[in-house]
């Protein structure tokens, strides 16, 4: 059996660690994976342009569906909890926004992200539309896309009818990452 001598037992030593570091260094540090990004900072990253909304009057006297054009909607949230709602030259409105229920509903105050007037001509003669809801279900939230719903019910007179037509106003707007 052969021995080492002090100066080869330094050099195997050496030659073990200079083949053990960088080994340990290899696979103990795990490339720096990205944190997967909250909701709200996915909101807060991008401003967002509307494409379509989805909209439907109901009573139990009619059913109407009607896809909205929302494409000169523009709406930025910022991570102070304020956002910024653009409606092509229309001036800029403001409001507050917050998400809710482990993020499945946002609340967006002070913010007309749909515009009920196109669906009047779809109501009674005399009817009056409601005012939007500040409370929305969240379908979606991504890099990419931040789809919502929410309704309203109200009732409206019918002249020679007992009683006041209940009816629901379902929307579901569809805005998309802002390219430009």
């Amino acid at each position: 059996m052969q021995t080492f001598t002090p100066k080869r037992k330094h050099l195997f030593y050496t030659l073990v660690m200079l083949g053990i570091i960088p080994c340990v260094y290899l696979f103990s540090c795990k490339g720096k994976e990205a944190k997967p990004k909250t909701k709200a900072e996915l909101l807060a990253q991008n401003e967002w342009r509307g494409e379509v909304a989805e909209v439907t009057i109901s009573s139990f006297v009619f059913n109407q569906k009607q896809d909205q054009n929302i494409s000169t909607l523009i709406l930025k949230f910022e991570k102070d909890g304020t956002f910024r709602l653009r409606n092509g030259n229309a001036p800029e409105q403001k409001g507050n926004w917050e998400l809710l229920n482990n993020d499945q509903q946002i609340r967006l105050k002070n913010a007309n992200v749909i515009d009920f007037e196109p669906l009047k001509p779809l109501l009674p003669p005399g009817a009056t539309l409601p005012p939007i809801p500040e409370l929305f279900d969240v379908l979606e939230i991504t890099a990419e896309n931040f789809k919502f719903q929410g309704k309203t019910n109200f009732s409206i007179p019918v002249q020679d009818f007992p009683m006041p037509i209940p009816i629901q106003i379902d929307f579901k707007p569809n805005f998309v990452r802002n390219k430009n």
